[in-house]
């Protein structure tokens, strides 16, 4: 928690609040998505989760009128977006493979961008080591290794919408100890 405990209220509250909308929306939305692209790609269950993620990165939703209308084109635009970059990837494979090969030393980051990137895996490792055990690797199995939701309920032997919960839920975790790490920071300044 940090120093400031308006702040910390502030922050639990929209975690509440994204979850509730979270619990109230997230089927209709996954519909929706399964009626535009069907099963993917790109994943509904991950389009979804982004969704929520634009929403959570917004902070309060009280600005928005229609919740189900705002994550409905969140969702279609996030598709949409992942169906553009899986075709530019596609179309750069060869250029890319070719870039591989060639020297990197010139491309390193900073020391002060390395010591930033540690300190943010930090708090993320800190906010997931704070969940279960299962919720952590549906976690890692989607966000690193790249699984679909549904394929991380088919690891993990549950359903596919329990692993998009425990999923949500980590992430909302992250987020959190992300934002309040933030605040420290500038509190800190």
């Amino acid at each position: 928690m940090s120093n400031n405990p308006h702040l910390d209220a502030d922050i639990e509250g929209i975690t509440l609040e994204i979850g509730k909308l979270y619990e109230e929306h997230v089927d209709s939305l996954r519909r929706f998505l399964r009626s535009r692209i069907g099963d993917g790609p790109p994943d509904p269950e991950d389009i979804s989760q982004l969704a929520f993620q634009k929403l959570l990165e917004r902070g309060s939703s009280a600005d928005i009128s229609d919740i189900g209308a705002y994550l409905r084109r969140a969702a279609w635009n996030l598709a949409l977006n992942e169906r553009a970059k899986s075709a530019t990837r596609t179309r750069n494979e060869p250029e890319l493979r070719l870039r591989l090969h060639t020297d990197i030393s010139s491309y390193e980051s900073p020391v002060e961008s390395v010591l930033y990137s540690r300190q943010q895996l930090d708090i993320i490792n800190d906010a997931l080591m704070q969940q279960s055990a299962v919720r952590r690797r549906a976690f890692v199995l989607n966000r690193i290794d790249g699984l679909s939701i549904t394929d991380v309920g088919r690891e993990l032997g549950i359903s596919r919408p329990a692993a998009s919960k425990h999923v949500a839920k980590a992430m909302n975790a992250v987020a959190t100890a992300l934002a309040l790490a933030d605040c420290h920071a500038s509190d800190a300044l």
